[in-house]
């Protein structure tokens, strides 16, 4: 902290660098709409105010996220190599409480994410012109075999032709049948 008399050469080196005439002059010509000693307090404030400001942050530029749609597919990328690890190790592990057992201990996912990404893999693994359209969620969707194979392969069929489809286009899809 600055001493007493640090603070004080501040301030008369602050006052020093001030033109008091000219604020003087712009009070005495706006004195019909304040009284003039009004307009030195709000001038001086406004000087002092300027030196004595806290300096500027500048703001960093955020760079723009790439869009949903462009990084979503290394991500259903990487989980469908997962699944192709977890269908290799499922045929290796003919039993079903050893494979539950080994796929908590190498990869600590839940019965539902395995069986979601093992079916999305099996489905869709080598079809990289679905997959790169879809979210995960959606490939799950598409995938799930509640859904009846016709439904399903239109629904392939709009995707190939570029139509957007969403999650929900395909679960009501799946209940209309």
């Amino acid at each position: 902290m600055p001493t007493q008399s640090g603070l004080r050469g501040a301030w008369l080196e602050a006052i020093d660098t001030i033109d008091l005439g000219q604020i003087r002059s712009q009070a005495k010509a706006s004195r019909r709409v304040l009284p003039q000693r009004h307009g030195v307090a709000a001038g001086l404030f406004r000087e002092l105010s300027t030196i004595f400001a806290e300096p500027k942050v500048e703001r960093r530029k955020v760079e723009k996220k790439l869009p949903r749609s462009v990084t979503r597919v290394a991500e259903n990328s990487a989980k469908i190599e997962l699944g192709r690890k977890l269908l290799v190790l499922r045929e290796q592990t003919p039993n079903n409480r050893k494979f539950g057992e080994v796929v908590r201990g190498q990869f600590d996912l839940e019965a539902s994410a395995v069986s979601q990404l093992m079916r999305v893999t099996k489905v869709y693994g080598e079809r990289e012109e679905i997959t790169s359209r879809l979210s995960w969620r959606g490939l799950v969707a598409l995938s799930s075999s509640n859904l009846p194979k016709r439904v399903r392969r239109g629904l392939e069929t709009r995707i190939l032709a570029g139509e957007s489809i969403s999650v929900t286009r395909v679960e009501a899809a799946g209940a209309r049948r």
